[in-house]
């Protein structure tokens, strides 16, 4: 198998991935299965709620004693709720709902500044590789005349092999950045979910978050 001896980069486009971040809370698993449970405890908490509320129920009622005189009439059932009007179950689901809603809304601004600090760390990345690439071709072309020069006897082994060197310490140099690079840009598709299909929540549900 024989190895490329440079790294093809995909083009890096800063507004695509600002225009990524717009729409994060439709494209990341944790933070649609973040809303959909804040959905859900949304649910229980008006469930708690209607909960301290009296269940009126009305029907009929009828009967009749011995002589056959008949009785027939309507019946009201009225439930009491419990003497704290179910305050303490109230309580509970509202922090859990809180706990959900802070954590979705620290997620994406975590997110967000994360994407951004790594992006500046990529232009610096790029302005560095385009500096050491230029620095390479002359370092090429000085190794280049180093190499002919000593097979032709005018330099010594030593300066030959220490101009070389610095030629194979720019190449290495190269491809550190270039690996940095795609890390950082790795690393940025997983934070904005890329690649993940959005989801969009029907109006029907309880309001997003």
């Amino acid at each position: 198998m024989r190895l490329s001896s440079s790294l093809s980069l995909p083009h890096w486009d800063p507004r695509a991935v600002k225009d990524a971040a717009v729409i994060l809370p439709q494209r990341r698993p944790d933070l649609v299965a973040l809303q959909l449970g804040y959905q859900a405890q949304d649910a229980k908490l008006r469930g708690a709620i209607l909960s301290q509320f009296p269940n009126l129920s009305i029907g009929l009622t009828g009967g009749s004693d011995n002589s056959n005189v008949r009785n027939l009439g309507p019946q009201v059932s009225l439930e009491l709720p419990v003497f704290n009007h179910n305050q303490g179950a109230i309580a509970v689901e509202s922090a859990t709902r809180r706990q959900l809603r802070d954590e979705y809304e620290a997620r994406p601004t975590a997110a967000v500044g994360q994407v951004r600090a790594m992006a500046s760390e990529i232009a610096l990345l790029s302005r560095q590789l385009d500096e050491v690439r230029r620095e390479l071709g002359e370092t090429r072309r000085i190794a280049g005349q180093a190499e002919a020069a000593f097979s032709a006897g005018n330099i010594d082994e030593r300066s030959c092999v220490d101009l070389v060197s610095a030629r194979l310490s720019k190449e290495q140099e190269i491809v550190t950045i270039e690996q940095s690079l795609l890390d950082q840009r790795i690393a940025i598709a997983t934070l904005l979910g890329a690649g993940m299909p959005p989801v969009v929540f029907p109006s029907s549900n309880v309001s997003p978050i």
